[in-house]
């Protein structure tokens, strides 16, 4: 799995798609500045594929392509020594017009410029162009989750691969990673020459470049490593459709604006074929503010007496059905159907007059104008129809899909139960800043069933200061699967008389950041704190009297902090 690379104040980015680019990264935490945008986005595992070809001994100013291809990867790595996990695969550099010479130079690692420097130095382009080959081996070395390949190729394959079938494979199969390619070639026509390769980073959601100098290549292979996460999603199937028959629709990516204070949100395609499953918690469960969240938006129902004369007006059949979109087949399971009663003295009246939670329920009802109210999940729909002369069959589409998040740590692994917090809200806010709180204290991984339309998820880990905020935009008819990393570590205080000693009991704790505000406050002999990754300085008060010292927290590594009481 696959952390991001530095912090954002507190220590954390946002990973969404290149494409579906980060908003709104400007976030003043009184815990350090805000680092540039290329330390907010990037996966920290990535693969660079360099040409070994036998091309890349033409030189550019008296310098051979693969020299200069070389001292980029090495001075692109050397500038990431400890936050980037790479390697480095060259195709073509070692057997003559061998279509299977794939190799890895370096080994997939932090950067280490002596196996940078022997490994780069092995490549003697003499070979093929076997990029396919080149991708499937790279996206191999790679753990699951989000990755970057970056392809630096002065040709297009020309062995039996197909590389634009492979990326459109490794984005169905891997969504967290993304292929980035760099023509690199100084020729006028470039462009033509090189420009089919874009194939694999539009299938990919990565970038397309084009490099005529060692110079513009550096900048290019910067701009890939530092490049986020893709945003993928797939079409969510109903019913008893074929998995086979599934398959991306061909909608654009998602519209994400990500605001995070430590961590990182990206998202990823979900397996074709998995319908929705059952929304936990009950849907019929109240929301945080005691109302039916299916009913949030409907006009109060009234107890003025209105009344329906239901002897006087013959009963009509009325069947029902909902579909997640105007495209989809008619959902199977988990509705809920609501029917309301419109009185005609008084329009703004509703008498709740018929439920069910059939999928496709009939109701018998008398002649007159209703609300039907359909909740999936927490997605609802209401529309008015009107019952006449003769049957009626209504489908009501709800334009909803789903969201689920996933919270992982440091080390790549969910975070422990209990130790976050999930809330969903509205992306609206009111005149004070205020967001409507739709769902708190969401389980892990569950399926949230949503109307279409951008929402607030907030992620806390731990009790202090690990926070990630992200918006994110669900389309209907699909699900997306966010994944939010929090770049943080649990930290042990202790005030002692000498290094390693007992801790003293009594003790009252105040952590504060390098600017000076309060981060968390405490009482104890051994207080524990999640805290997201940064600089802070603590201050302990025993007996009368206090006593500091600056620390620093480190992404995944659990450590206690002494204080000495002298």
């Amino acid at each position: 799995m696959i952390t991001s690379r530095r912090v954002l104040g507190s220590g954390g980015e946002v990973i969404c798609s290149v494409r579906a680019a980060v908003f709104g990264l400007t976030l003043a935490l009184g815990l350090g500045s805000t680092p540039d945008a290329a330390a907010q986005t990037a996966p920290s595992n990535a693969v660079i594929i360099v040409d070994g070809s036998n091309s890349m001994w033409a030189q550019i100013a008296g310098t051979a392509k693969i020299a200069l291809a070389n001292q980029a990867i090495a001075d692109v790595l050397g500038r990431r020594p400890n936050d980037l996990i790479a390697g480095v695969i060259a195709y073509g550099g070692n057997t003559p017009n061998s279509c299977s010479d794939v190799e890895t130079v370096v080994p997939l690692a932090r950067f280490d410029g002596n196996a940078v420097t022997t490994g780069l130095g092995t490549i003697r382009p003499q070979g093929a162009t076997p990029i396919a080959a080149a991708l499937e081996a790279a996206a191999d070395t790679l753990p699951e989750g989000p990755a970057t390949i970056a392809l630096i190729a002065d040709g297009r394959d020309n062995c039996s691969g197909d590389p634009c079938a492979v990326a459109a494979q490794l984005a169905t199969e891997r969504p967290g990673l993304a292929v980035h390619v760099i023509g690199f070639s100084p020729e006028a026509g470039a462009n033509e020459t090189l420009g089919p390769l874009a194939c694999i980073s539009e299938a990919t959601g990565g970038s397309f470049r084009l490099a005529n100098d060692g110079a513009s290549l550096t900048v290019a292979l910067e701009a890939a490593l530092d490049a986020p996460a893709p945003v993928r999603t797939v079409s969510i199937a109903q019913g008893d459709t074929d998995p086979a028959d599934s398959s991306d629709d061909g909608s654009e990516p998602l519209d994400i604006a990500d605001v995070a204070e430590n961590g990182t949100s990206f998202f990823r395609r979900s397996d074709n074929g998995i319908p929705l499953p059952p929304i936990r918690p009950d849907p019929s469960a109240p929301d945080s503010d005691g109302t039916d969240a299916a009913l949030s938006d409907l006009p109060p129902t009234t107890d003025s007496g209105a009344t329906v004369a239901d002897e006087e007006r013959p009963r009509r059949p009325v069947r029902l059905w909902a579909q997640l979109t105007g495209e989809m087949g008619a959902l199977p399971n988990d509705l809920i159907w609501r029917v309301f009663a419109i009185d005609p003295a008084n329009p703004g009246a509703y008498e709740l007059y018929e439920t069910s939670d059939e999928a496709q329920p009939q109701f018998l009802l008398p002649e007159g104008r209703y609300v039907v109210h359909v909740g999936y999940g927490r997605a609802y729909q209401t529309q008015v129809i009107e019952v006449g002369a003769s049957a009626i069959e209504q489908e009501i589409v709800l334009e909803a899909g789903g969201l689920r998040v996933h919270q992982i740590g440091a080390n790549e692994r969910e975070l422990p139960r209990g130790q976050s917090r999930l809330a969903v809200y509205s992306s609206e806010q009111d005149e004070f800043g205020q967001r409507r709180l739709l769902l708190r204290e969401l389980p892990p991984a569950a399926v949230i069933r949503l109307n279409a339309g951008t929402y607030h998820v907030v992620s806390q880990y731990g009790d202090a200061n690990s926070v990630v905020r992200t918006d994110v935009r669900i389309q209907p008819g699909l699900l997306t699967d966010a994944w939010i990393s929090h770049h943080a570590a649990t930290i042990t205080l202790k005030l002692v008389t000498e290094i390693g000693g007992e801790a003293l009991a009594n003790t009252a704790w105040s952590i504060l950041s390098p600017g000076g505000d309060i981060v968390k406050e405490s009482f104890g002999a051994f207080p524990t704190h999640v805290l997201a990754a940064g600089d802070y300085s603590v201050i302990a008060r025993h007996e009368g009297q206090l006593f500091n010292r600056d620390f620093t927290v480190s992404a995944g590594e659990v450590r206690e902090v002494e204080l000495l009481a002298e």
